[in-house]
């Protein structure tokens, strides 16, 4: 008989919830839930509704553990984002939607300049309005009475968690996605708490793994609680040759290091963002649009043409052009927030054809892999030999062949859940029904069919 955990993965586009059974060093993955995650607009603010969430993900729980026994239960998600906490643990408000900080952090433009220097240097990391520290910036600022009453902070994964079992503590790897925990003393930043006037909200961190506490039975484990630093545990390809990618609505592009005096400066200059990786290394890498802008175009193609299409009839528009050389930046903020970008493209690339613009977003994704390359093999005195895929973006073929082409390098694809694979295998290792990292490894190696470019 198998060991079986449960594995939410939180995503700002839906929520996934998988049971994971190991049996026979082999993991079997089945699809328990699977929805838009919840949220609502309340005058110009909008919310995640974190209680909703919960309510739906455990009465999933309770049917599967009828018929299954659950060993334990991970929860994983989205970086930045908080829930607000009184003196007895409970939630003051919903947290705020991180792509709500594009058009929040209006209001707080002159303390963002005034500030956004020292604190990359204090804490070097991407800049971002949505940060955490900018989140809270903004709290502070538009309502301090209200600012006053919150006691702690934690992620969302971790308040999922302390529902179940009364425990409210942050995870190392959602930590550092906060640009307040300071990763190479492995701490909070004193220097940026006391200078913003934060006060002592920010709980206790633990390492990726650890258990918490338990519900009838049934452990309760903070995995690595940052998705993606759950999705990059999948990847089993050796940390120190290989450019590592998890592809999907994002991409997350970079290296993993040991733990080392970071290029505070060049991180800065190129925005590369710095985040712990479950055992406590660090990853380095550009967090860019990925598959977001391909989701885009395809609605718009949908609406021109009046009828649904396929990700495979998307893929065959893109090939008819593939040989086309522009390239678009795809870090530019007007992609992100337009509303009909593919007649922004038609514009730039002076072109009709959806697969010529398809190509176009396809190109300027490889692109800044490329340049991602580049960079790391300059800042860390490196040299890549291969890239490894994971994520949903595996799934777009020629994308994979064009990350291949750009690199020079050799590309190895899967597993495409990553994020649940690596949530799941980091709980077995915190319940010790996996006994090291390299076992882990293999199970992964063991349970993945990989494709090659």
């Amino acid at each position: 008989m198998g060991i079986n955990t449960i594995t939410v993965d939180l995503g700002a586009s839906g929520t996934k919830v998988y049971l994971c059974e190991l049996k026979d060093r082999h993991i079997n993955l089945q699809e328990l839930d699977r929805f838009e995650s919840f949220a609502y607009t309340k005058g110009p603010l909008s919310f995640w509704d974190v209680d909703k969430l919960f309510e739906r993900i455990m009465e999933t729980v309770k049917q599967v553990r009828k018929t299954r026994s659950i060993a334990s239960i991970g929860f994983d998600g989205w970086g930045v984002d908080v829930v607000p906490l009184d003196e007895k643990d409970n939630k003051l408000s919903d947290p705020l939607q991180y792509f709500a900080m594009f058009t929040l952090s209006e209001s707080i433009k002159k303390e963002i300049q005034a500030n956004r220097n020292w604190i990359t240097q204090a804490v070097p990391t991407q800049y971002q309005p949505f940060n955490t520290v900018y989140q809270l910036l903004y709290l502070k600022k538009e309502n301090p009475e209200w600012f006053s009453r919150i006691k702690k902070i934690v992620s969302i994964p971790s308040y999922l968690a302390g529902r179940l079992t009364g425990r409210y503590i942050y995870e190392y790897t959602h930590a550092t996605t906060t640009q307040l925990y300071d990763y190479q003393k492995n701490r909070w930043s004193e220097q940026i708490i006391h200078k913003l006037g934060f006060g002592p909200i920010f709980p206790e961190v633990v390492n990726a793994g650890t258990i918490i506490g338990e519900d009838h039975g049934m452990k309760v484990i903070l995995p690595a609680t940052h998705d993606t630093a759950s999705a990059y545990a999948a990847i089993t390809s050796d940390r120190a040759t290989t450019l590592n990618i998890s592809l999907g609505t994002w991409c997350l592009n970079g290296i993993i290091q040991k733990s080392q005096p970071i290029p505070a400066q060049e991180i800065e200059s190129s925005n590369y963002a710095v985040e712990g990786c479950y055992d406590n290394d660090l990853r380095i890498l550009a967090n860019t649009p990925g598959l977001l802008l391909w989701e885009k175009a395809k609605k718009e193609i949908q609406k021109r043409l009046g009828k649904a299409i396929t990700y495979p009839e998307l893929e065959q528009m893109a090939m008819a052009y593939e040989e086309d050389a522009l390239v678009m930046n795809v870090e530019r903020a007007e992609y992100f927030t337009a509303d009909h970008l593919m007649e922004i493209i038609r514009h730039e690339i002076g072109s009709q054809a959806p697969g010529k613009g398809l190509n176009y977003i396809l190109n300027g994704i490889a692109n800044r892999i490329g340049q991602t390359k580049t960079d790391m093999e300059r800042l860390f005195d490196k040299k890549l030999t291969q890239v490894h895929i994971i994520g949903g973006g595996v799934n777009n073929r020629l994308l994979c062949k064009k990350i291949a082409q750009i690199t020079q390098l050799p590309v190895k694809a899967h597993p495409v859940e990553g994020s649940t694979i690596g949530n799941a295998m980091i709980q077995m290792l915190g319940t010790t029904h996996i006994p090291s990292i390299p076992v882990m490894k293999s199970i992964i190696d063991q349970s993945t069919a990989y494709k090659h470019y």
